[in-house]
């Protein structure tokens, strides 16, 4: 499956949008708490009170789809003195007075609601900027150049070596003279080198190879970890509509997380070492196979999805949105992010990236094949800026 970074980042626009009105709810609800406790409770400050209670009215949570109506949950009690009551000239101008109250505080409430959306702003851009690393690759064109490498290059060592197209050997034994010598001296050498070219090819071909896997594994499991957020979001927005109050319970469903670790191992494991031996036809055979294995092993790449790929657990201890912001922040960083640099630095060094499973270690030493160049990746001709996503 492609990658598709437009689906991507739509998700991370909902994620902002939704867990703004997540927030939101949170703020209006503690604001309304807070402007009935401030009136006194339930309680009369003493014996010459009078109660006069006032239900909440024409006060809601816009959420789209989840409306939240929480005037059954909220009941002001206003005490007013019995003294205030027989001195005051008007007394129904009191009641005004409490009525305008509740008016302001159904005002203050969605005023409140609507800080839920200011307090999740930025959300969508940080994230696509914490992915850009390895959102912004095409695993699909390494793919489609290693399938030509394969093709053109490393296949085609084997057939000028191996089965002598030209007759070689033959004009070898007839040719004569200095300049026949000098030509046996250079032909001698001549598969070894080739030889010597051919292993690199496939080291280049593993290379690439081990590197898309690893930016397609890590593309498909951000998608899917960021749809389990949008759905974690709907289900606590679920729970606060129609009435209220706020959720209890944590979600049961836990996020979807990759292991990208174990995501870069696999694929390591099915690559595997190509052997350097000094029997040129033995070398050759070895460089072939290892060729198809990775022509083979990259058809199999974009067939990927996120739900093949294997998980972490990530639980939630709570139902509101500042868990899922930190949810959300820190596994996209340290688990996706960071272990998606470290699988990098691993195919560069050559190192093991998982210290519970170092018998397998890359295929290859990127720097030992590419230099001082940095790990490969393609970038997209049709990558949008960061305004045009706005």
């Amino acid at each position: 499956m492609t990658f598709d970074y437009f689906e991507l980042s739509e998700q991370f626009d909902k994620i902002e949008e939704k867990l703004g009105h997540l927030k939101g709810n949170e703020l209006a609800w503690d604001y309304l708490v807070a402007a009935r406790d401030q009136l006194g409770g339930f309680a009369a400050p003493g014996d010459d009170y009078m109660p006069v209670n006032l239900w909440l009215e024409d006060c809601k949570f816009p959420v789209p789809g989840n409306e939240v109506d929480p005037t059954r949950w909220f009941e002001f009690t206003f005490w007013v003195p019995f003294d205030t009551i027989r001195d005051h000239p008007n007394p129904e101008e009191l009641g005004a007075a409490n009525a305008q109250y509740m008016k302001d505080v159904a005002k203050g409430a969605l005023e409140a609601w609507n800080n839920g959306a200011s307090w999740a702003s930025g959300l969508a851009s940080y994230c696509r900027q914490v992915s850009d690393s390895f959102t912004r690759a095409n695993a699909a064109t390494i793919c489609n150049a290693l399938e030509d490498l394969h093709t053109y290059v490393t296949s085609d060592f084997s057939v000028n070596v191996l089965d002598d197209p030209f007759g070689i050997e033959t004009i070898r034994t007839q040719w004569t003279g200095k300049s026949g010598t000098h030509f046996n001296t250079f032909y001698a050498n001549y598969d070894g080198q080739v030889a010597q070219m051919a292993w690199a090819s496939v080291q280049v071909a593993q290379t690439f190879a081990a590197a898309a896997h690893v930016i397609h594994g890590t593309q498909q499991g951000v998608l899917e970890f960021a749809k389990s957020i949008v759905k974690i979001i709907d289900q606590q927005l679920e729970a606060w509509a129609p009435y209220g109050p706020p959720p209890r319970d944590a979600p049961e469903q836990p996020a979807w997380v990759a292991d990208v670790t174990k995501i870069v191992t696999s694929g390591w494991k099915v690559l595997g070492h190509v052997p350097v031996v000094k029997d040129v036809k033995s070398q050759f055979d070895a460089v072939i196979t290892a060729g198809t294995d990775v022509s083979n092993f990259v058809k199999t790449i974009a067939d990927v999805t996120g739900t093949d790929l294997p998980t972490l657990k990530k639980t939630l201890d709570a139902a509101d949105s500042d868990e899922i912001y930190k949810l959300l922040t820190e596994t996209l960083y340290d688990d996706y992010q960071q272990k998606y640099v470290d699988a990098m630095d691993s195919l560069r060094n050559g190192s093991s990236i998982d210290p519970d499973d170092s018998g397998y270690e890359p295929p290859v030493n990127t720097s030992d094949v590419l230099g001082d160049l940095p790990p490969p990746w393609f970038p997209r001709e049709d990558m949008p800026s960061e305004e045009s996503l706005r």
